[in-house]
């Protein structure tokens, strides 16, 4: 199977010298195309660090993410936030929706910043998919917890991204509705061939997913698993 994301001695440091703080320390592993992968560790283990630097959300220390093969931190900025907006889909914890905005505007959203036309049919596919009909009109104040998380999971997968990036993005939510949004993940992934990576600290969850990266102190454990 073809890699999609791989990265080669992925460093995170903050501070200098005696003071440096080491949230990732010399990653290195391969994505394949297509895969449902999981990160998991302890807090403060540099999951979170490795996704973001997988979704260009942040500049490593040293080391480099290939997309494709091609190295995305040699990109200008111009060009890196275009990678990051047609390529990478994110969902994270705090749902980080515009509250002034309705589900519809806010799912809408990444296509009007990058001043593409809405695909009429996938909209109303994905809406389908993730049961959010009966609440495009509403505000984000105006929904549970998982109707706004499955709005940010539509509006991640709008832009059509070859992968999506979710850190714990079942954090906020209940057993039940975390179970709910997990299997809407896995569904809308595999039905729009995407690859899922997923931060959590959850095992049962982690599971779930087709392989397991473990990290600690910043160090990749066991690779893929």
């Amino acid at each position: 199977m073809d890699s999609i994301l791989t990265t080669k001695n992925l460093t995170k440091r903050y501070g200098r010298d005696e003071n440096a703080v080491v949230a990732l320390d010399h990653c290195s592993l391969t994505i394949p195309e297509g895969g449902k992968i999981a990160i998991v560790g302890e807090s403060g283990s540099g999951k979170s660090t490795l996704l973001h630097l997988l979704g260009a959300l942040d500049i490593p220390t040293e080391g480099e993410v290939f997309f494709r093969g091609q190295s995305i931190y040699t990109m200008k900025d111009q060009a890196l936030s275009a990678f990051r907006r047609q390529n990478i889909g994110f969902v994270f914890q705090s749902y980080n929706l515009v509250p002034e905005l309705t589900a519809k505007e806010n799912i809408m959203l990444p296509l009007l910043i990058d001043g593409r036309d809405v695909d009429g049919e996938y909209f109303e596919h994905v809406v389908e998919v993730l049961g959010l009909h009966s609440r495009l009109g509403h505000l984000p104040g105006q929904m549970s917890g998982g109707q706004q998380q499955r709005t940010a999971i539509a509006r991640a997968v709008m832009n059509k991204p070859p992968i999506l990036l979710c850190d714990e993005p079942t954090g906020n939510l209940d057993s039940k509705t975390s179970a709910e949004v997990i299997a809407l993940l896995l569904e809308v992934t595999q039905d729009f061939h995407m690859t899922l990576i997923l931060v959590t600290h959850d095992r049962k969850l982690a599971d779930k997913m087709e392989a397991v990266i473990t990290i600690q102190d910043g160090r990749i454990g066991g690779g893929l698993s």
